[in-house]
């Protein structure tokens, strides 16, 4: 994988095999600017949806030089959404999707 920089985020492209808990590699960080060793971490949060905590997996790339965690930008998974997603499913209402397609 390699972090690639534009306007102060960056693009995590992956090059070979899969993106694996812990694995490490070389990239940009957005936060210190250099050119540093990221680790990818995955962990459960508990993100708040009207007032209830919902459990979401997250991944987040940290920085060996400054510590900073942070998300692909580019990444098409949403923690928020996810929560989202679990809070209506838990309370029977509808996804989205559903609504749209809804011929009333």
């Amino acid at each position: 994988m390699h972090i690639i920089p534009y306007r102060k985020f960056s693009t995590v492209l992956p090059i070979q095999g899969g993106r694996k808990e812990g694995w490490k590699m070389k990239g940009i960080c957005p936060n210190c600017e250099k050119e540093t060793e990221l680790e990818l971490i995955h962990r459960v949060e508990d993100i708040k949806v009207r007032g209830e905590a919902i459990k979401v997996e997250v991944k987040y790339y940290k920085c060996k030089n400054c510590g900073e965690e942070f998300e692909d930008p580019h990444s098409d998974e949403d923690s928020l959404d996810k929560a989202y997603r679990e809070y209506r499913q838990r309370h029977g209402m509808m996804q989205p999707e559903e609504v749209r397609a809804d011929p009333k």
